[in-house]
């Protein structure tokens, strides 16, 4: 059903064409499968004067020769079934025609404006609605074929665009009647939802398709990560062999060393036992020679020990040099002594010092002179010794407290100054720098220097600074 003009016959017209051809062997669509075998069609209007034949008699005549042929291997196609007489006469004939035909299993393709054989058609589970829409926004056809929706006809509505008057139209709508006019409405709504489903239909077939592509992705995707998970644990397997065949091949090689050194082992240790022999002989004889020398060394530290101390007031000389001046002060150790040296006072160690009378000083801690380099007392060391033989010296501050560095460094400084050495460099090693920047401090604020620096590479470097008096 549907409205004039809207492709109902057209369509119909080309379905019966089709079938046609495919009978004869022709496939206009295709491959064609189908168990029809029989065509019947009544379209058209075949009245005839000379036959006495009105529309609706001729069309009549023809659907009565069809259900005497047709049978379940038929296809039926009627054109505006019983359309020429009393519309509900006419529809009721039409819905008896088709129960007919269903009981014949014939196929059949019926078009309608009776609105009882729309109703009719809802009523059957063998028989389904189909329309073509219309566009009510600019009053004409779309073409568009609608499957199980019902269709108006739009009469009035065809009337009025082809311009009949409207005073015609409005009477006409008076004598339709509400029955009519709600089973109109609800055919438009009908039409409304199935094109709104078909709507979502397609959209829900876009979307399901975007999805089977993605699926595919995936599975490409998926495909592609066990054949590289295939080929990372085969490489894997390949290296593991070979690093099992290099671990085998040096386990061999090690134990063959082991082998041939256990050879040499054996003979290393026949040469210690010889060693350690020869080793017990020696000592045996060297004992007595170590019995005559401590003697020798103990008679010498009497003879220091019996020197006399120095006291405040003395005058002395510092050993190397031929300065001399007076003691001003004596620290309680009898470590230090405060100097006074034609008015100039510094500190220096008693052990550097000799009487004026030629003594020399000596302490419970003896100190010795060196023909290399004065070291201050360590955390582990302590003895300090003064370069007399080279015109530099150095101070090894390395293992120092700050204290007890600055200590150390201030009797250094005192001793080159009195013996006249143009530069000297300070040992405070790297580290963190804490001790480097301690001694810098206290070089920037003495007296007697010119300049310091940091040593070259040669010198040693961040460790190592050269001062210069």
């Amino acid at each position: 059903s549907g409205p004039n003009a809207g492709g109902k016959t057209v369509a119909m017209k080309t379905i019966g064409t089709s079938l046609a051809m495919a009978m004869c062997g022709v496939f206009p669509l295709g491959t064609c499968t189908t168990g029809l075998h029989r065509l019947y069609t009544a379209i058209g209007d075949h009245q005839s004067i000379d036959s006495n034949l009105s529309t609706f008699s001729s069309q009549i005549i023809r659907l009565r020769d069809i259900l005497s042929f047709c049978d379940d291997r038929a296809l039926v196609l009627i054109d505006e079934i019983c359309a020429g007489t009393d519309p509900a006469e006419g529809g009721a004939l039409a819905a008896g025609i088709l129960d007919s035909l269903i009981e014949r299993r014939a196929g059949f393709i019926v078009t309608t404006h009776q609105s009882s054989l729309k109703q009719y058609a809802l009523t059957r589970p063998s028989i389904t609605n189909a329309s073509l829409a219309f566009d009510e926004t600019v009053m004409r056809p779309t073409f568009e074929f609608l499957y199980g929706v019902p269709g108006n006809s739009y009469a009035f509505d065809l009337a009025r665009n082809v311009g009949l008057p409207d005073i015609v139209l409005t009477r006409g709508q008076g004598y339709l009647g509400e029955r009519h006019d709600e089973l109109e409405k609800s055919i438009s709504a009908m039409q409304r939802f199935k094109l709104e489903a078909e709507q979502l239909k397609l959209a829900a077939a876009q979307e399901l398709l975007k999805a089977e592509r993605v699926r595919k992705d995936y599975e490409e995707r998926l495909s592609q990560v066990k054949e590289k998970r295939a080929n990372v644990v085969e490489n894997a397997r390949e290296e593991a062999k070979e690093i099992l065949s290099k671990a085998n091949a040096l386990i061999e090689n090690t134990i063959r060393d082991i082998v041939e050194k256990e050879k040499s082992a054996k003979q290393a240790k026949e040469d210690f036992e010889r060693g350690k022999a020869s080793l017990v002989n020696t000592r045996d004889d060297s004992a007595s020679l170590v019995s005559d020398h401590a003697g020798t060394a103990s008679l010498a530290s009497a003879r220091d020990d019996s020197t006399s101390r120095f006291t405040v007031g003395d005058d002395v000389m510092i050993v190397g040099t031929s300065n001399s001046g007076t003691i001003v002060t004596i620290d309680d150790k009898y470590e230090y002594a405060t100097i006074d040296v034609n008015g100039i006072k510094f500190r220096t160690l008693i052990s550097q010092l000799t009487s004026s009378r030629g003594t020399r000083a000596t302490s419970n801690e003896r100190r010795t002179l060196s023909s290399e380099s004065y070291i201050a007392p360590a955390a582990d060391a302590g003895r300090r010794t003064m370069d007399e033989a080279r015109p530099t010296m150095s101070l090894d501050m390395r293992g120092m407290r700050a204290d007890e560095g600055l200590r150390a460094l201030e009797v250094f400084l005192d001793n080159a100054v009195l013996k006249n050495h143009p530069f000297v460099s300070i040992i405070h090693g790297k580290g963190t720098g804490a001790l480097r920047k301690v001694v810098h401090d206290y070089l920037a604020d003495h007296h007697a220097i010119e300049s310091f620096r940091i040593g070259e590479i040669h010198e040693g470097g961040d460790g190592v600074t050269i001062v210069s008096f």
